[in-house]
Formats: structure tokens, C-alpha cells, sequence
């Protein structure tokens, strides 16, 4: 009968349409999977440079993917930090003591070429100095060789209370300053100093000796023999002399010290000056 046969051939056709539509969801259901399988993997493994898990098939799915990892960086150990930073500062304490070997050629150099010129000046002023009848005489005869003995130099120093530097305050910041002047012959200054003290407890007698040591080593230094030590402060000049003996142990114990600084220049005289003197010349 024909309406029994379009029957059958529509539920065939029913059958057929089921059998896709289920086809199409397991497609869908294994897709579905891979992606997540995907995520999973990406998820945790950020570092891999694919960064993807393979495509498997649904038969495949179940089996786990393990990407390769890259070995890590071997980690310093102690002891290889602590020799590194040994080595960094032994090669910069090799460069401070060839730039202070250096520094102390060239000050020594220094000292000795002025040293010369202000003898050849003071000779030469001598010379000026000699009436033409004993010049026409004697002036091929007249001769001073140098002599390293001879006070060449003069040592000006000054040591100045926050006080005295910017004038009175409300609140006494505590600033000290402490003022070298290294003066030739000719009165012509070789080397000046300008150090602040921060923090200073004292008096003026503490930062005057604290002044003219820095003074002594700085000519120690220069490789200077001769020298004259002016200043303006005649208590620190009778200390320096022995008449007077101070009677705090910390001044005593400074000014012993200085004394023993003095002790490197064959010839080292102190000189007491009007006060003001040293003023002019520090500033």
C-alpha cells in the first residue's frame, strides 16, 4: 500500500536524521574536551614555548601530555658570592692605593719645584738689594745654595665656631669650621683647606689644635722640611712652647700629638702674630 511505504520511508529518513544529530554531538563532545584538555595544559606549564597541548583524537583523550621543561639556572652559592664581593673590593682598594701613591709623587714633586722658586726669589731679591760699588766687586762671588733647613714655608691656620661664621642664632646649629692656608716665601698660598666639623663640643683652643693639625699633615704631606707655624692665639702658642700646660687630658693628649707631627720637619718654628693677621689670609 502506497501510504504504508511513505511511511516506512519517512521514519527511515527519522532514523537516518537521529543517527547524524547524535554523530554530531559526540563531534561536538570531543572537541569540547580537547579544548579543555588545551586550557589544562597551558594552565599549568605558562613557561613552555608552544604553550598548546597537542590535538588527540577522542580514542586519546584520557592520555596525560607532559611537556618538556628547560633544567633551571644553577643557583650561586654562598661561599661563590662572598669570593666575588672579596675580589670587588680588593681591586678597588689596589686603585685607591695607586691613585694615593700618585697623589703623594705628584704633591712631593710639588713641594721640592716650589720650594725651589721661592728660594730663587728670596736670592734674587738679595741680589737687587746690593749696592752697585760691592756688585762690580763681588757680584761673580755671590752665591746661596739651597738649603732645606731654611723656614721656607709658613703655616696660617684658624679654627671658627658656627658662631663666629654666620653670627648669632636662636639655635646654635653645632658647625664648626676648620681654615689651612700653606703659604711660600713670597707669601703666595700653596695650598688651602676648608673643612667644617659638624657636631663640634668644645672650645676654641680644641679646634685650633684640631686646625693646625690638619696644617702639619697637610705639609707632611707635601714633603715639606721647613716651616713656620703662624697664629694668633698666644695661649695655643705658649702651649706649643711648653710655658703653659693645659689641663683637660683630651687638649693635652691633641696637642702631644701635634707636637710628635712637628717632629717630622728638620726645621719647624712657631711664630705669634697680631690678631687679624691670619684672618686676611684664610679668607
Amino acid at each position: 500500500m502506497a501510504g504504508d511505504d511513505d511511511l516506512a520511508a519517512l521514519a527511515s529518513t527519522a532514523a537516518v536524521s537521529v543517527s547524524d544529530l547524535d554523530y554530531a554531538y559526540q563531534l561536538q563532545l570531543a572537541e569540547a574536551i580537547q579544548a579543555s584538555l588545551r586550557v589544562d595544559a597551558g594552565s599549568t606549564n605558562p613557561s613552555s614555548s608552544k604553550g598548546k597541548a597537542p590535538i588527540a583524537s577522542p580514542a586519546t583523550s584520557s592520555s596525560s601530555y607532559q611537556p618538556a621543561q628547560a633544567p633551571a639556572p644553577p643557583q650561586p652559592s654562598d661561599a661563590s658570592y662572598a669570593l666575588a664581593v672579596h675580589a670587588a673590593d680588593l681591586a678597588r682598594a689596589e686603585e685607591d692605593h695607586r691613585f694615593a701613591k700618585a697623589c703623594h709623587v705628584y704633591h712631593a714633586r710639588a713641594a721640592a719645584s716650589a720650594c725651589v722658586v721661592a728660594h730663587d726669589a728670596l736670592f734674587a731679591r738679595e741680589l737687587a738689594a746690593i749696592p752697585d760699588d760691592r756688585w762690580a766687586h763681588d757680584g761673580d762671588n755671590i752665591e746661596r745654595p739651597l738649603d732645606s733647613t731654611k723656614p721656607l714655608f709658613r703655616l696660617l691656620f684658624k679654627g671658627m665656631t658656627s658662631k663666629e661664621v654666620v653670627g648669632p642664632r636662636d639655635r646654635d646649629p653645632g658647625v664648626a669650621v676648620l681654615a689651612v692656608a700653606l703659604c711660600d716665601s713670597r707669601a703666595k698660598v700653596v695650598l688651602r683647606i676648608q673643612k667644617p666639623v659638624e657636631g663640634f663640643e668644645g672650645g676654641r683652643m680644641m679646634l685650633e689644635v684640631m686646625a693646625l693639625m690638619e696644617g702639619l699633615q697637610a705639609a707632611v704631606g707635601l714633603g715639606i722640611q721647613s716651616l713656620t707655624i703662624v697664629t694668633d692665639y698666644r695661649a695655643l702658642h705658649n702651649h706649643m712652647l711648653g710655658i703653659w700646660r693645659p689641663q683637660q687630658k683630651k687638649l693635652v693628649d691633641m696637642i702631644d700629638q701635634v707636637l710628635s707631627v712637628k717632629e717630622n720637619f728638620k726645621q719647624c718654628e712657631i711664630s705669634l702674630v697680631e690678631r687679624g693677621t691670619i684672618d686676611y689670609v684664610i679668607n
